[in-house]
Order: structure tokens, then sequence, then C-alpha cells
């Protein structure tokens, strides 16, 4: 049936799913549970589901699943404001990790027909209220770091 307006499910696990019917085994489960919200891959019969994109209503954090639906590839923080791609507990702006996976890390910023450029900018003061730099003042730094059997230094 065709819904207008408002749709409310009150239940303590409240759920919807889409069966597609032309298709076998991508449907869609829509559930909320233990204050966090998820999106599903669903099997015809109900029985297997695969983890997409699930939202923790209490921290703000979002997280997208790899393939198999097991395991968080891209995670937003939101208290820290802060994006893991690989990691779920990213310690920088931006932390990118390959994890345990035996492929070298890469980072790609491609273009075609133009340069490429890569720009890294400084200023002292706030962002809305720069000012420039003091003499002496280091202004950017690309380090390569090696794991001593403890941390990396």
């Amino acid at each position: 049936p065709e819904i207008t307006g408002s749709l409310y499910q009150t239940s303590t696990t409240p759920q919807y799913r889409m069966i597609e019917s032309d298709t076998v085994d991508v449907n869609t489960q829509l559930i909320h549970a233990s204050s966090t919200f998820r999106l599903r891959t669903l099997s015809d019969d109900a029985a297997t589901s695969t983890e997409r994109l699930r939202v923790d209503h209490n921290t703000g954090d979002i997280s997208f699943y790899e393939d198999t639906g097991t395991t968080a590839k891209l995670f937003w923080d939101a208290s820290a404001e802060s994006l893991g791609i690989g990691i779920t507990s990213p310690s920088d702006l931006l932390h990118v990790t390959n994890g345990d996976n035996a492929v070298d890390t890469r980072i790609r910023l491609q273009s075609f027909g133009q340069l490429p450029i890569y720009n890294i900018y400084y200023a002292a003061g706030t962002e809305s209220s720069p000012t420039a730099p003091t003499s002496g003042t280091e202004l950017g730094r690309f380090e390569v770091a090696t794991y001593d059997g403890n941390d990396y230094s």
C-alpha cells in the first residue's frame, strides 16, 4: 500500500524490510536497536543480513561497512570530528590505514590534462582571525616514521 504522510512504528527494535521481487537476495532492512540506526542488505528469507551503514544516535558516529558487512572501513568519529579510512579509531583529522592487508597503503590524487597541485596552507592566529607567521616558524612537515618493535618513532 502507498503511504502518505508520516509512518510510525513503536517497538524496542523497530524495523522495516523492503523486499525487491525481481531479484534475489538484494533486499533492504532498516532497523533501530540499542540507540543505533542500521541499514542492511537482507536475504529473501530474512535469515541473513549484511551490515552496510550504522549510525550511533548517542555519539553521532557513522560507520560504513566493507562488502561482507563485518568490518567498518569508513568511520566518522563525531566527537573528535575525525574520519578514519580502514580504522574505527582515527587519531588525526584524517587517518588512513590498510590494517593488516598485504598491500601498499596508497593515497591517489590524480589529474588529467592539468598540472596536479598539492597545497598546504599555514597561518598563525585563528581561522576567523588569521595572521602572518613569525620569522622562523615551521610552515609544514613531511614525516616518515619506522616501527621500533613497540611504537613508531
